[in-house]
């Protein structure tokens, strides 16, 4: 067998395995996969002015129970504040959307996870009466002891299985991401 072949043969073998795994049924078990992620903490919220706009960078930690390690990449966001206040209402403060590159999410087990710790740049809004309205509800959202906070992260992100050779995913597959987190110990002021 020439080197032309081997390499025929090899590509052949590489995309007949990327069937198994890109069929329909697979993209029911990346999803479920997906399902096996969770967000552990949010670590630091600093805010900061580019002179046109406002952002906040919020660091947060991300677990996978799934024994495979998992891969976001182009990952579109929706991130919101949800506060539960102690007479029972609730409000939902809509920060703005962000955008994250990649997140490559180590594999771990139900009771060993694996964890990395992502920067999420959130496009709070430009400098105008409407951000710093937005401004004052995420300051009192998350200053204010009574309330129980809740972040929200919605959007969609490419999705990629870790193979030895390799990542695997379905090209121009984008899946559904639906995250929160909910502080169960006291919280600090996380702002900046």
């Amino acid at each position: 067998m020439n080197t032309q072949s081997k390499i025929v043969s090899t590509l052949c073998a590489g995309l007949a395995l990327a069937s198994l795994f890109l069929n329909t049924a697979s993209a029911q078990d990346m999803a479920a996969k997906l399902g096996n992620v969770s967000i552990v903490s949010v670590d630091r919220m600093v805010l900061t002015n580019t002179g046109s706009a406002y952002q906040v960078a919020v660091d947060i930690t991300f677990q996978n129970q799934n024994a495979d390690p998992l891969r976001f990449r182009n990952a579109d966001l929706e991130v919101s504040l949800k506060t539960a206040h102690s007479d029972g209402t609730s409000e939902l403060v809509d920060l703005g959307p962000s955008h994250i590159a990649e997140v490559v999410l180590p594999g771990g087990s139900a009771a060993t996870p694996g964890a990395v710790t992502s920067t999420a740049t959130v496009m709070l809004g430009s400098t105008n009466d409407a951000t710093y309205a937005k401004l004052v509800q995420l300051f009192n959202a998350v200053g204010d002891p009574t309330n129980k906070p809740s972040l929200l992260l919605s959007g969609s992100s490419e999705l990629n299985l870790k193979l030895p050779n390799g990542w695997v995913g379905q090209l121009g597959q984008r899946f559904q991401v639906d995250l929160t987190f909910t502080p169960t110990l006291q919280r600090k002021v996380l702002l900046n």
